[in-house]
């Protein structure tokens, strides 16, 4: 009678044994499934930023055959040198030029600004801080 009642507490205890290893391995698996996911989210990312990249590099490397970027430098520049040429008919034209450019539509702002960052590998200064706000 010893023997049974040995069988059966050894029974009983494999079976709650046996359902925590089950648990364990249902715990284990979870853990393996979002550690899957959170692997996969870092790897797009990654792929994200690196392809970010190298758009920003290559724009850079096509600045070496085009004038875009010195005749927009030059744009940008030329208010910046005339503001201190000491002649009211310059400094009012520059005046009158920025007071006129207030008035252009927000969508002309952002077309700007969006073809010097295209020009000048910027793209990022949009992911960082919003420089109009």
């Amino acid at each position: 009678m010893m023997d049974w009642i040995g069988s059966a507490i050894e029974g009983v205890t494999g079976i709650f044994t046996k359902n925590t290893e089950l648990k364990q391995v249902k715990a284990e698996g979870k853990l393996r499934i979002e550690k899957a996911k959170i692997d996969g989210e870092v790897a797009r990312l990654q792929t994200a930023l690196t392809q970010a990249g190298d758009y920003d590099v290559e724009a850079q490397r096509q600045m070496q055959h085009s004038w875009k970027d010195e005749i927009l430098m030059i744009i940008f520049m030329a208010p910046f040198v005339a503001g201190f040429i000491p002649n009211e008919e310059v400094q009012g034209a520059i005046a009158l030029g920025w007071e006129t450019l207030g008035t252009a539509p927000g969508w002309y702002e952002w077309v700007v600004i969006g073809i010097v960052a295209s020009t000048y590998g910027l793209r990022w200064l949009f992911k960082v801080k919003n420089p109009l706000k």
